[in-house]
């Protein structure tokens, strides 16, 4: 019988860097991640036939970054900069250290932050694909 190996969310590691480039430093104060990716759905028929068919078109990935608010971090620094003036910022996220996910740049969509009453402060970026100094890779580990 074979035993499936579950993967565990607190396992998973993400990375961020200068945009061009393989993002190599750890951010640690990561609280989650949630990485979409998706592809334009393209509905393909004529009149020759009863069905139709789906194409797909080109790809989208976003990433979602649940982080502690701790504004003296290098990696919350780099996404707060992107955030501000619209520059490219290289993320790795990884479903663990040597794993599987996605190597790409992006630029910083949306930044959100909670502020419960009695819980701490987090900050929530919403990220995009960039492709203007290269293209997302899939990292199989």
């Amino acid at each position: 019988m074979t035993t499936a190996v579950r993967k565990i969310g607190l396992n998973g590691k993400t990375y961020y860097g200068t945009a061009g480039s393989t993002a190599s430093t750890e951010m640690d104060i990561i609280k989650d991640a949630t990485l979409n990716i998706a592809s334009d759905d393209i509905k393909v028929g004529d009149r020759g036939s009863r069905w139709k068919s789906t194409e797909i078109g080109q790809i989208e990935a976003t990433l979602e970054l649940t982080i502690s608010s701790v504004t003296s971090h290098a990696g919350y620094r780099a996404l707060m900069d992107a955030a501000l003036d619209g520059s490219a910022v290289a993320i790795k996220s990884l479903d663990k250290a040597s794993g599987e996910g996605i190597d790409a740049d992006f630029k910083v969509v949306s930044r959100g932050e909670d502020q419960p009453l009695n819980g701490e402060i987090v900050v929530t970026f919403s990220l995009g694909v960039h492709t203007g100094l290269r293209e997302p890779t899939w990292v199989e580990g």
